[in-house]
C-alpha cells in the first residue's frame, strides 16, 4: 500500500517538473504565451497534482498529451489562433479529468453520507 502511495506521489512530482519546465521554456521565448495555454498549464498541473491522477489518470494522461501539442504549437508559431484551440483543448481535457475524480468522489460515498450533507 505505501509502495503504491510512494509511486503516486513520485508520478504526480515528476508531472509537476515537466510543467515547470515547460514553463520555462516559454519564458524563454520572445512571445508571451497566450492567457488561454497559461490557464491550460495551471489547470493542468491542478488535475495531475489531485485527485484525478488517481481516480482519473487515463484523462489526466490525455490532458498532458493535449497540453504537449498545445506547447510545441506555440514554439511553432506563438500567434496562431491554433495555439489557443489547443490550448483551450488542454484547458477543458484536465477540467474533465478534475470533474470525473469530483464525481468518482462522490459516487463511493455511502448514500447516508450524502444525504447528511444536506441538512
Amino acid at each position: 500500500m505505501l509502495g503504491r502511495l510512494y509511486q503516486a506521489h513520485m508520478k504526480s512530482t515528476t508531472r509537476l517538473i515537466l510543467i515547470a519546465c515547460l514553463s520555462l521554456l516559454a519564458g524563454c521565448a520572445t512571445a508571451k504565451p497566450p492567457m488561454e495555454l497559461v490557464d491550460a498549464r495551471q489547470a493542468y498541473a491542478r488535475a495531475s497534482a489531485g485527485q484525478a491522477s488517481q481516480l482519473a489518470p487515463a484523462e489526466v494522461q490525455l490532458a498532458l498529451e493535449a497540453l504537449t501539442i498545445a506547447e510545441q504549437s506555440f514554439r511553432d508559431d506563438p500567434r496562431s489562433d491554433r495555439t489557443r484551440e489547443l490550448a483551450i483543448l488542454a484547458y477543458r481535457k484536465a477540467k474533465l479529468a478534475q470533474s470525473l475524480a469530483v464525481k468518482a468522489t462522490v459516487d463511493t460515498q455511502p448514500a447516508g453520507a450524502e444525504a447528511a450533507g444536506r441538512k
